[in-house]
């Protein structure tokens, strides 16, 4: 009891402190009021320099007050050209009678949407998160976009058709309806602005159905003025009549008819003409757009609404279905009903950090000090601390709300939070829970001994006293790990808070002394113990570097290890046919058949082409020929074996073909270890280089795969020099290919059946002889399809212009001399008789 007196006590006196102080403040601020009084003249001046602006230079910020009142400026010229363009052009009275008016508010409106093209060219945007403001810039940005195109149509002279249709038309001013993108920007700023952006939302909605209903009124009569006043029960009643010649009667009349229409109220007049069945189809058909727009918005907004009080307050119908399902006493769940309600009733936020956990860490931390740091200000340990320390605990300050008769803390729990009083009272009672020994307040706060982990206390970090709520309570709780956390990066803040927690229990008498054993010597010895921990730290992590590079040594030992090496040949086991050809050709003059995976040479691909091609004629022969080949078609069109009107449908199934096989076979080809050989590296350098490069094993990806074996882009040809011998080679072996095609398959005289064994036969035969060379593609559909997938185009132009330079001379030459004598030009069939 002597020690909770001994606190009050201290308590009062920091209070009466406080107060002195903020007596100081008053007495300060009032001075600090008369020295601005004094010096307002010299004030006078200077804010007249500041008003000052240059007007050249004046540009306008887009998230400014200025922007947003302009804004809102610009909404009533725009809606006023909307309500009553149309409102004139179909009630002549009102035209005629206010036309003056109207004349002078349409040029108004006009100096308006002038006033509103200045501002938007000296509009500033961001770039790169920077407020661009130089003129040049903005007007070459405004001039150059679509919106100065709308802008300007908007304000086109319209108005000179007066001259020729009548100053009553004002139907001519239909140009300013462009402008209505500045009056949805308005609308969505003012809804980002308000505070009650439902209530706005709703506001809009019923803006948007007045002006559809006005639209609609006017569309009627003057509908009704077409066909007839009184003509029949649907139209407007003649305005002969008196009761209905007023122009106020007249409009609200069509209004109340266009309401009726589309609240689909279905008490209207039923339409007797076809123009009359039109105009309420359609009016229907808006009407339920509108109803659905009207019933969705609602919708949108009674959701929004309650998601934020989702979002406010906990969600009361899960904890009420919960106690019921697990019978819970009436009493207490009368408790929990009550503190939900207290919430509901006071609009208590219990969750701020998840209302507030979108904002960016500044604005949150901005909020979060305006809020609670005077609160956290008032605690005794927290006064002349560092205000960037109240502002990381000011974030992690939780609400917490106790409902009447709840306890906050029993005497000798452990404390593992303190508490500050924000709203509310609490009593410090006994353990009967009946006995008050003092009651705390607003700005009072408790258990911050317990959270400091202070040597000597005599509670042991725990609860002194029974604190109960005597009411509803708001308090704040700080939890010993989040202290913990922020004082970790504020050293000399952790030694203060400390010492004026020792001056705090010294005074309450709950501080053991040090002992003897407990002085400088002690903390020396603690010091020396935590020296030897960091330096034994400190030698586990040398040696485990030390591991770590063994490791990596060992692992790069055992790869070397794993490589093999194959033996160089000398150069006297060389053949000469292999010397002449590295002296001449070197790595670069090799063909795609020498760069293969080990085991395929240039016999293994020749032969699979010429059997391939062999079955593929025989197959293919009595269907469309079997050319399968651009340059055997062009071959075959030239001496009479084709119908030239079908060389193009040939060449594009044959060149989709050779795409499609290309695909197919890049698809195949899939990852694998390919052992890469001197004779295999083609793509070193120099031979020397090659040879004296030792055998590894690499894996292959299915693109590279696709590049080096058999069926993949054409890369025999590597330097300008060796095009003209790849040329020729390319243009005499598709000649003997053509030329074999078209003697033993379509020349009648030498006509065989052995014509797909023959022409197999001589491809492979190219692909021996030539394919050292030119790589012996013979075929442009085949040089097309793996240089589209492969994506590998250097000197692809040989592989097209060989073979179809080739097949022009087979064609000539069967039409000169070898062709039948039907299709000779030279020796025909009269000569040769």
């Amino acid at each position: 009891m002597n020690r909770w007196a001994g606190l009050f006590r201290w308590h009062r006196m920091q209070k009466e402190k406080e107060k002195e102080e903020e007596k100081t403040e008053e007495e300060t601020e009032e001075k600090k009021e008369k020295e601005k009084k004094e010096g307002g003249k010299n004030g006078v001046k200077t804010a007249e320099v500041k008003l000052k602006l240059n007007w050249k230079d004046w540009t306008v910020d887009p998230s400014s007050e200025f922007y947003f009142a302009w804004l809102q400026i610009m909404v009533f010229p725009i809606l006023y050209n909307w309500v009553i363009i149309i409102c004139r052009t179909c009630f002549d009275a009102i035209e005629q009678k206010y036309l003056s008016v109207w004349l002078a508010i349409d040029y108004i409106s006009d100096l308006f949407y002038v006033a509103d093209i200045i501002i938007r060219v000296r509009t500033g945007y961001l770039e790169q998160g920077i407020l661009v403001r130089d003129l040049a810039l903005l007007r070459t940005r405004y001039l150059r976009s679509a919106r100065f195109r709308w802008d300007l149509a908007s304000l086109l002279p319209t108005d000179l058709l007066y001259l020729r249709l009548g100053v009553h038309c004002p139907l001519v001013r239909v140009n300013r309806f462009l402008r209505t993108p500045r009056l949805s920007e308005a609308f969505d700023r003012m809804e980002t602005r308000t505070s009650y952006p439902n209530t706005f939302r709703i506001s809009k909605l019923m803006l948007y159905i007045f002006v559809l209903i006005h639209w609609n009124a006017c569309l009627y009569f003057a509908l009704s003025a077409y066909i007839g006043f009184g003509a029949d029960r649907w139209v407007y009643p003649n305005i002969s009549d008196p009761v209905f010649a007023s122009v106020r009667r007249q409009y609200f009349y069509c209004f109340w008819f266009s309401a009726q229409i589309f609240t689909t109220v279905g008490d209207t007049p039923l339409p007797h003409r076809e123009e009359e069945y039109l105009f309420m189809i359609t009016d229907l058909l808006i009407a339920v757009l509108v109803f659905a727009s009207i019933v969705g918005n609602v919708g949108n907004v009674i959701t929004s609404l309650r998601d934020r009080d989702n979002v406010f307050f906990p969600n009361h119908e899960l904890v009420k279905a919960y106690l019921r399902s697990h019978r819970i006493s009436r009493e207490l769940r009368g408790r929990v009903n009550g503190w939900y309600q207290h919430l509901h009733i006071n609009r208590k936020i219990t969750r701020e950090n998840e209302i507030l956990e979108q904002l960016p860490i500044t604005l949150r931390t901005e909020i979060a000090v305006s809020v609670h740091l005077p609160t956290l200000c008032k605690v005794t340990i927290f006064q002349n601390c560092e205000t960037s320390l109240l502002e990381e605990l000011v974030l992690k300050l939780t609400p917490q709300v106790y409902s009447p008769g709840e306890y906050v803390c029993r005497k000798g729990d452990v404390g593992h939070e303190m508490y500050i009083i924000k709203e509310g009272k609490l009593a410090v009672v006994a353990d009967d829970g009946v006995t008050q020994y003092a009651v705390l307040g607003d700005g009072n706060f408790f258990g911050e001994i317990s959270i400091l982990n202070i040597k000597g206390n005599k509670s042991g970090n725990r609860r002194t006293a029974n604190i109960r709520s005597i009411g509803h309570s708001d308090l704040f709780s700080l939890s010993k790990e989040d202290l913990t956390d922020v004082l970790s990066e504020f050293p000399a803040a952790k030694r203060l808070l400390e010492e004026k927690g020792r001056q705090i229990l010294t005074k309450m008498g709950m501080l053991e002394e040090p002992g003897p054993e407990d002085g400088p010597g002690e903390e020396r010895k603690t010091e020396t113990r935590v020296e030897r921990v960091e330096d034994k730290l400190n030698a586990l992590h040398t040696k485990l570097a030390r591991l770590m590079a063994e490791l990596e040594s060992s692992a790069s030992k055992m790869q070397r290890r794993t490589t093999f090496k194959e033996p160089r040949p000398g150069p006297q086991a060389l053949p000469a046919c292999e010397k002449a050809r590295r002296s001449k050709g070197g790595i670069a003059g090799r063909s795609r058949y020498d760069t293969e995976l080990p085991g395929t040479g240039r016999l293994q691909p020749a032969l699979a082409h010429g059997i391939a091609l062999s079955i593929s004629v025989a197959i293919a022969a009595g269907v469309s020929g079997g050319h399968m080949n651009p340059a055997v078609s062009l071959g075959a069109a030239i001496s009479g074996g084709l119908n030239v009107f079908l060389l193009v449908p040939y060449w594009a199934a044959q060149f989709c073909g050779g795409l499609v096989g290309a695909g197919l076979a890049k698809d195949s080809t899939g990852s694998h270890l390919h052992v890469v050989t001197p004779k295999s590296a083609f793509l070193l350098r120099d031979e020397s280089e090659a040879f004296s490069r030792p055998v590894r094993v690499q894996a292959v990806s299915s693109h590279a795969d696709f590049l080096n074996a058999t069926g993949g882009a054409f890369t025999s040809i590597r330097t300008s020099e060796q095009v003209p011998g790849a040329l020729v080679a390319e243009i005499v072996m598709t000649f003997y290919l053509v030329l074999t095609v078209c003697m033993t398959a379509i020349n009648t005289q030498s006509k065989t059946p052995l014509a797909p064994f023959c022409i197999g036969l001589t491809l492979t035969i190219g692909i021996l002889g030539g394919g050292g060379v030119s790589g012996a593609c013979l075929n442009p559909a085949r040089a097309l399809g793996p240089a589209v997938v492969a994506n590998y185009w250097p000197y692809h132009w040989v592989y097209w212009v060989g073979p179809l330079v080739a097949a022009v001379m087979v064609g000539l030459v069967l039409r000169l001399l070898l062709g039948d004598p039907g299709i000779r030009l030279v020796m025909t069939e009269e000569t040769s008789a």
